[in-house]
């Protein structure tokens, strides 16, 4: 094998290491939680189905106000919301008493 070859294979062998790195830190940045607040008690939530499943969202009703996140939230009417904005940027919405978090929808 020359000298070139050996060259290309280890500029591709560091993209990927670089690659999977970035992507194992976006998913560490998007665990942890830099900030929470109430998003108040939970009254109702109604789904919208998109034929585009990323487009699909729940609109969730509290005594505080009207929610819109990505994708399905089941909620228990009564249970505290919270709004928590993450390390990477991105927002959710959730139910602590059942383990769940969605994010916000733009």
């Amino acid at each position: 094998m020359g000298k070139i070859e050996r060259i290309v294979i280890a500029g591709v062998v560091v993209t990927v290491l670089f690659l999977i790195a970035w992507t194992v830190w976006g998913n560490h940045r998007d665990k942890i939680v830099v900030s929470s607040e109430s998003a108040g008690i939970a009254q109702a939530a109604q789904f919208f189905r998109s034929f585009v499943v990323s487009a699909s969202t729940t609109q969730i009703v509290t005594d505080k106000g009207t929610f819109l996140v990505v994708g399905t939230f089941q909620l228990i009417k009564g249970d505290v919301l919270y709004i928590e904005k993450h390390a990477s940027g991105k927002r959710y919405i959730c139910d602590h008493k059942n383990g769940t978090c969605n994010e916000l929808a733009d």
